[in-house]
């Protein structure tokens, strides 16, 4: 059970607490807890009916631009003195009187973020929050819905067309396995899609990473790309990794799935007898590993466009729909991740170079 003085607080960057408040026998009690565990990681102030201040985290500090200071028991126009006058304080104000929650859009009063003030025993509690970041989290999602929406339509346009046609019969067999065939290739790139999509939502900053050889990972890659190669006319020349490893920190796993997604691209879009050269390469304090290959290449007003998720800057064009777009976009959020970076280049017709760019261990 909580003491009925418990007093919470946290070291802070700016030499106070986390959230600070007076005893509960001044008016503050489990009430003011609740909401403080609850709504800490926004900017957030406690007054009493007098206006004094009761309480605030670190977040509101940040918020205003102030350092950690006595302020408990001051009036918040001691604390907040470019209040006065303004919406905000009347909402405080109107609070106090009517009991009743109080909802205010962005101003510049409130640093342009929402303001609720909600009523309490001891007086009101004001927090605040980011209605523009809110809003274009909301973008973002709906974003990633329209993407995934484009990107899965067209192979499921695809599957509904051709069985469609082999249920209407009247299909000789040589066609029928090209339906089927075809069919086969688009649910795999649902299949391909689903499966981007789910390594997206696991990556993330709190990976392992540990010293690993840049060089054995990319060879890796390639011993398992050479015969996809082989198949479509195409050959890998991995010369250019050369007989000494380059050591940097990262995830294994993750590296190797970055650098699969290019060998896949660039088998994907080159032409057939074409080689694709991957090297390696140090640069300063930073380890180099490039990708080329000879084939159809990328525009120039697509190039900064390409790791976005579901932009497919070639396919459409060509009419070939076995990319869902994500691939890249997996390829850009783990090299960043990594504190790196990917550079490319790209002539049409004659081929592209992707460069991941990594710090040395």
């Amino acid at each position: 059970m909580i003491s009925p003085r418990f007093r919470w607080s946290c070291s802070s960057e700016a030499g106070g607490s986390a959230a600070e408040s007076v005893p509960p026998e001044q008016g503050v009690g489990p009430e003011l807890l609740a909401i403080l565990l609850r709504e800490v990681d926004l900017p957030l102030l406690c007054l009493g009916h007098d206006l004094r201040v009761l309480a605030f985290n670190k977040a509101y500090l940040q918020l205003c631009g102030l350092r950690s200071h006595d302020w408990l028991g001051r009036h918040l126009l001691e604390m907040n003195p470019e209040l006065q006058g303004s919406n905000l304080l009347q909402a405080i104000d109107n609070c106090l009187e009517d009991s009743k929650q109080v909802t205010l859009e962005p101003t510049i009063s409130s640093r342009y973020m929402s303001s609720r003030i909600i009523p309490a025993s001891f007086g009101v509690v004001v927090i605040f929050e980011d209605s523009e970041a809110r809003r274009g989290m909301e973008l973002l999602r709906w974003e990633l819905l329209d993407g995934v929406a484009h990107a899965f339509q067209t192979p499921l346009t695809s599957i509904f067309m051709f069985t469609d046609n082999l249920l209407a019969g009247g299909v000789d067999p040589s066609t029928q396995r090209d339906f089927l065939e075809r069919i086969r290739s688009q649910a795999g790139v649902l299949s391909d899609g689903v499966g981007d999509l789910l390594r997206l939502s696991r990556i993330d900053s709190s990976a392992s990473h540990e010293e690993l050889d840049l060089r054995r990972c990319a060879a890796e890659c390639v011993d398992r790309y050479f015969d996809m190669a082989e198949n479509r006319g195409l050959s890998i020349d991995p010369s250019g990794l050369g007989d000494r490893g380059l050591l940097v920190r990262g995830s294994d796993s993750d590296l190797q799935l970055a650098i699969s997604n290019l060998l896949d691209n660039a088998i994907k879009y080159s032409n057939f007898g074409g080689v694709i050269g991957i090297s390696l390469e140090r640069l300063g304090d930073e380890a180099a590993l490039s990708i080329s290959d000879q084939g159809i290449g990328i525009e120039s007003d697509a190039l900064t466009r390409i790791f976005e998720r579901f932009y497919r800057a070639d396919t459409v064009r060509r009419g070939d729909f076995r990319g869902n777009g994500l691939g890249l976009a997996l390829v850009d959020k783990i090299i960043k991740l990594h504190d790196g970076r990917v550079e490319v280049t790209s002539i049409p017709g004659h081929g592209s170079t992707f460069t991941i760019i990594l710090p040395l261990a």
